[in-house]
């Protein structure tokens, strides 16, 4: 069958032109008159077939062929490779007979349908493993990938080999949901329930400060219904910090918050360890190891006001306590600096009723920099609310008084029990009697009470004002808290801490480093080593075209160089493979014959991930099968899968049409009539004395 690129009117026009062209030459030829008439038709036609052939071939047409095709039902065989097959009472039968019964049913099989062996743990690759060697497990990305190359193809089951662990990826029910093929699962491993502690959703800040404390949750469990005494021990860098004794259950998990405090510039690395108890097998999850940033890092606080006030000099005294900040105050009419240099501006009573501030406004809004506003009797409340967009203000400009609700969901920073019941204690705070309403609000710390009713209205709150921190305090009088904390405990400790740790909370993610890199400072062995990297010149504007390396030095003292790819504004590199243990690095980078420099640290450790569960999971694998139309086979009938399989398969085998589309110049036939006329044409006008 014949496909043209062209119109018809073409492949008629190259046609009626062939004919033309042959007729002209031997009925207009004087040499050909006497030539009998049958002579001089065939002379035409060969000419003219000949002419036809090279004007199809100029307008490129195709051939098309169709083929039969049958295809037998095609069954995927999914191992599991991973490691977590390893920590079960019965990994004799995955190292050493496994693959033999794998085998023998891949042979019975065979006679009436394709089979195609795979295994996977993170990553999927063709064949049969007795090495068990995968460090992670994803079964919906094994399912997901076999739904992808099969698509379109008589693919009839998957026999999914698992102890149904997973560790990365999604849960394989969302992908099952979108396949039609029927999914028999074989349960491998041990369900056995043995005694098992275990530490799980450690929580903790990338960065802290010197000097500071940060906050460290995690949840602590046990499957022993019996109450188990056991302890909490927390160490960095081998140095016992803190210990204590727990009792746990399996009715509910215990949930920690610890406040550590940092005394050391760099990568720290904490260990929290929860003792192993009698008979527990597992200990591998009663061990956390975590990593954090500190920084060697006074924060800039600009504070701008309209006038003096008692509130500036209690937040200067609370910000100066410590090393942590460093304070410049100013009237904002007498301001003319940027604001790109500070690592926070606090407004107070700013904009104000009293002066024009638009210039300065317009250069905040424009500004990235946190943002922490304080209002009161002297703000002007409508231009206040189009300075953010936290939260929108009706008011007539009447005074009242409001006391401060602690909100008990309130989790961004942590305060310690004395300060919270010092903010519950507190004098009344001046306010205007308005109408509040939240907009963008992702965090509320304290509310408003009115004439002993706790109401919904905001009075100290956060959120994300076009990307940048920013936190609000709608109430003027902080400053009798300050006199009302030494009043009552001989000291300004709670004060501080309230407005240190809103501070640091407001400026944590400000980085006013020119050389910027985002990195993980403690990787498993077969995660990628991952570095993000921003520069910024003098102005603090991203530098797009500065050239980039990095210098990697492992504890035993050999060195890697590589260069960072750059992409737009950012420079990006991932490493693998590194071997097990501690290293330093320089990232260099020059621009403009300018160079600049960072030094880092990071730790890569054994993979124990597959080793933090050890029991099977067999009620994820029987969901699937049932999700998917399969069957759950156990691992007592793990011989009797092929038999299993075909006693319920309801494919059958497929047959399909499939064409093939060549060009036909390709075609040898066309060139061997295009020969044969031309060489007959060349014979008969010999013949003819006309050649």
């Amino acid at each position: 069958m014949l496909q043209f690129e062209h119109h018809i009117i073409y492949i008629a026009a190259a046609m009626i032109l062939s004919l033309l062209l042959a007729l002209y030459v031997y009925y207009q030829d004087s040499r050909f008159r006497k030539s009998p008439r049958a002579i001089k038709t065939l002379l035409v036609a060969l000419r003219f077939i000949s002419l036809s052939i090279i004007c199809l071939l100029l307008l490129k047409p195709k051939w098309i062929k169709e083929h039969k095709v049958t295809e037998k039902p095609i069954v995927v065989f999914l191992q599991d490779g991973s490691e977590s097959l390893l920590n079960t009472s019965d990994s004799v039968l995955h190292t050493t007979k496994l693959s033999e019964i794998l085998s023998n049913n891949v042979q019975e099989l065979s006679t009436d349908f394709m089979v195609h062996p795979y295994t996977f743990s993170d990553t999927l690759y063709k064949g049969f493993t007795t090495d068990f060697l995968g460090s992670k497990t994803n079964i919906s990305r094994a399912l997901k990938n076999i739904n992808d190359r099969y698509y379109n193809r008589n693919l009839a089951a998957i026999i999914l080999l698992s102890d149904g662990n997973y560790n990365t990826g999604l849960n394989p029910l969302y992908i099952t949901k979108e396949m039609n093929t029927p999914i028999y699962t074989v349960g491998l491993g041990n369900d056995s329930v043995f005694t098992d502690l275990k530490i799980a959703n450690v929580q903790h800040n990338d960065i802290a400060y010197l000097n500071n404390k940060f906050p460290l949750q995690f949840e602590l469990y046990s499957n022993k219904e019996e109450p188990t005494k056991t302890q909490l021990r927390v160490y960095h860098n081998s140095k016992l910090l803190r210990e204590e004794w727990l009792t746990l259950n399996a009715e509910k998990a215990i949930e920690k918050k610890i406040l550590l405090e940092t005394t050391d510039v760099g990568i720290q690395y904490y260990t929290i360890v929860l003792e192993p108890i009698d008979k527990e097998k597992n200990t591998v999850n009663n061990t956390q190891e975590i990593a954090i940033e500190v920084l060697d890092n006074r924060q800039k606080v600009l504070i701008l006001s309209g006038s003096p006030h008692p509130d500036i000099a209690a937040i200067t005294g609370a910000l100066s306590e410590g090393d942590n900040f460093e304070i410049i105050h100013s009237s904002i009419k007498d301001y003319t600096g940027n604001f790109e240099a500070f690592d926070l501006v606090l407004l107070h009573q700013i904009p104000s009723i009293n002066q024009p501030n638009q210039n300065i406004i317009s250069k905040i809004k424009g500004s990235d920099v946190p943002l922490f506003i304080i209002g009161g009797m002297q703000t002007n409340w409508e231009e206040f609310n189009q300075v953010q967009e936290l939260i929108s203000i009706n008011t007539k400009y009447t005074i009242q008084e409001v006391f401060a609700v602690l909100q008990d969901n309130f989790s961004p920073f942590y305060l310690s029990d004395a300060c919270q019941q010092f903010i519950k204690n507190c004098p009344p705070l001046i306010t205007t009697f308005a109408d509040i309403k939240g907009n963008a609000v992702k965090h509320s710390l304290l509310r408003q009470e009115i004439e002993s009713i706790e109401t919904a209205y905001e009075l100290l709150c956060f959120g994300d004002n076009n990307e940048r921190n920013t936190g609000i305090l709608l109430a003027e009088g902080i400053w009798r808290w300050r006199l009302f904390d030494y009043k009552k405990n001989n000291s300004h400790a709670n004060f501080n801490e309230l407005i240190q740790s809103i501070c640091q909370f407001l400026t944590l993610n400000k980085d006013k480093r020119k050389l910027r890199l985002k990195y993980p400072k403690l990787i498993n062995q077969d995660d990628y080593f991952t570095l993000d990297a921003q520069l910024y010149n003098d102005n603090y504007q991203l530098v797009k075209q500065a050239e980039m390396t990095l210098n990697v030095q492992s504890e035993n003292g050999i060195e890697y160089s590589y260069a960072l790819k750059n992409y737009g504004d950012r420079y990006k590199l991932k490493l693998n493979n590194l071997p097990v243990g501690s290293y330093n690095f320089e990232l260099s980078a020059t621009h403009s014959n300018n160079s600049t420099a960072l030094n880092g640290t990071f730790t890569i450790i054994p993979s124990n991930i597959e080793r933090k569960e050890q029991v099977s999971q067999w009620d994820v694998l029987r969901m699937i099968s049932d999700q998917s139309s399969g069957i759950y086979i156990s691992k007592e009938n793990i011989n009797a899968t092929a038999s299993i399989v075909k006693e319920n398969m309801k494919s059958s085998s497929l047959t399909y049409y499939s064409k093939k589309l060549s060009d036909i110049i390709n075609q040898k036939l066309i060139f061997l009539v295009l020969l044969l006329c031309l060489f007959s044409e060349w014979a008969i006008r010999k013949s003819l004395g006309t050649h």
